[in-house]
């Protein structure tokens, strides 16, 4: 069955229903145990052939995409936007994938591949909040609906000035012009706060029929998120759920990367009994309580 989390309670997906009945709400730790056990069984096998260095647990210093890059480990997590950045072509100074070694070639495996969908963007995707505490709140929106909506502003802000931070070559794409001084044109504003893909100039660096082909792949099988109209409040819960939060960074840390001296179905009934030591059913059945109020009335 197609597992669906609820975003934003603790750092792990700890709970969440099935998109055949999302409502009913569960601990995925707890209702998986077969799935969870077979994925501990080859993370070992995993760490046991050389997949991460052996001090993966402790090890701090290293950037991990830089090994990625330099063929130093074989996995590199992050959004997809990290993966269409290292299938640009080998001519995009950025991207050292290829100056590392030439014959590089990285696929992607999302998640949800093996379950056969994806979620859309939450409607409160690449938003910002106005403070409560604003004097003129009104026209706080109004500055953001500018740089938002309005090209000229959304270009500015999030690119620079063209002809210096940027160019447009004769296919409407974007390119860095041979008088670029980043020291002196260089802009980052990390602008997915207020991101409009409608307004998003497309760089001349990215391999788009790879990426293309992707969103593609994506919008087949792309849902939406059940739990978009649910606010939880967690007044009742929030000792629990730090408690439980910790013990999935413990053991999940342990499984994921096949640190664990004991059976794979001995660390799995270990996660589980410290889950519900924690108090993960006091949170299950608060969030029940509530989602039945947003839901079922």
């Amino acid at each position: 069955m197609k597992r669906r989390s609820i975003d934003g309670i603790a750092s792990g997906a700890i709970w969440g229903g099935y998109l055949d009945d999302p409502y009913t709400i569960n601990c995925l730790f707890l209702s998986e145990t077969d799935k969870l056990v077979e994925f501990a069984k080859v993370m070992k096998e995993w760490d046991e052939i050389g997949v991460w260095p052996t001090d993966v647990l402790s090890n701090t210093g290293a950037d991990n995409r830089d090994e990625f890059r330099k063929g130093k480990t074989a996995l590199e997590q992050h959004h997809t936007n990290t993966w269409t950045s290292l299938v640009s072509p080998k001519a995009d100074a950025n991207n050292t994938m290829y100056v590392d070694n030439p014959n590089a070639d990285v696929g992607f495996y999302y998640f949800g591949k093996e379950a056969g969908y994806v979620t859309r963007d939450l409607v409160t995707h690449g938003v910002a909040a106005v403070s409560a505490a604003s004097k003129n709140p009104e026209r706080t929106l109004m500055v953001y609906d500018l740089l938002r909506n309005d090209p000229s502003c959304y270009h500015l802000f999030n690119y620079g000035i063209e002809g210096r931070s940027y160019a447009i070559d004769e296919n409407g794409m974007r390119y860095t012009p041979d008088t670029y001084k980043a020291e002196n044109d260089g802009i980052s504003t990390n602008w997915w706060w207020g991101r409009n893909d409608a307004l998003e100039i497309p760089s001349s660096a990215m391999n788009w029929d790879a990426i293309n082909a992707l969103y593609e792949e994506y919008e087949k099988i792309a849902v939406m998120y059940p739990y978009e109209a649910f606010v939880f409040d967690n007044s009742n819960v929030q000792s629990y759920i730090n408690n439980c939060n910790e013990t999935y960074n413990t053991y999940m840390k342990k499984i994921c990367y096949g640190q664990y001296d004991v059976t794979p179905e001995e660390i799995v009934a270990e996660f589980q009994e410290a889950l519900r030591a924690a108090g993960v059913d006091e949170v299950t059945a608060e969030l029940q309580a509530q989602i039945v109020a947003t839901y079922k009335k």
